[in-house]
């Protein structure tokens, strides 16, 4: 009895302890929590290892990465949650692409994630200011107009909205009126 009592105790053990990649993605998290983002990506990183293109791991490197400023490194990590969710993706991948300023390759994943019908205020903003500063104002406005459809009292949105109005009237005078 007391050789099955002690083989059932075991036997519970083996099964309920953590397996070694949970045991890494829980200390990935637990750095990042910290602030220690070169740890935490480390232990996704390796994570990514033991189970490759595993979402959580991705995800988890590409915040610590954010958090580091290494835009394409996050970018990468980004886009490769794009099958699991191809909004949220596009649109965090266009993030880094956008604060590493290539415009031209945040508007693309901006543009897939509004057409994958995102419509998060901050990243309507985020696509609304990289289209301004590509000059492409009547996007920009229509971006703008999406966020106060829904926020009405969006404050980047009223103020940068009419903003963009006037230089596309500054740069058009044919638009003025007579």
């Amino acid at each position: 009895l007391t050789l099955a009592a002690c083989l059932g105790g075991l036997f519970y053990y083996v099964l309920s302890r953590p397996s070694e990649l949970d045991a890494i993605y829980r200390q990935g998290l637990a750095h990042y929590e910290a602030g220690e983002f070169g740890q935490a990506a480390g232990a996704f990183t390796r994570c990514l290892e033991l189970r490759a293109k595993w979402p959580q791991a991705h995800f988890g490197r590409a915040q610590s990465l954010r958090r580091q400023e290494q835009w394409p490194a996050a970018r990468t990590d980004y886009i490769a949650l794009a099958e699991v969710e191809p909004a949220w993706a596009h649109a965090l991948a266009g993030y880094c692409s956008m604060r590493a300023n290539d415009e031209q390759t945040a508007a693309s994943d901006f543009d897939v994630a509004h057409k994958q019908h995102l419509r998060d205020p901050s990243f309507l903003i985020n696509y609304a200011n990289v289209q301004r500063r590509r000059a492409r104002y009547a996007d920009a406005v229509t971006l703008y107009s999406e966020v106060l459809a829904n926020h009405p009292t969006h404050k980047v949105a009223l103020h940068e909205r009419p903003l963009i109005l006037l230089a596309t009237v500054i740069n058009d005078r044919r638009r003025l009126p007579d």
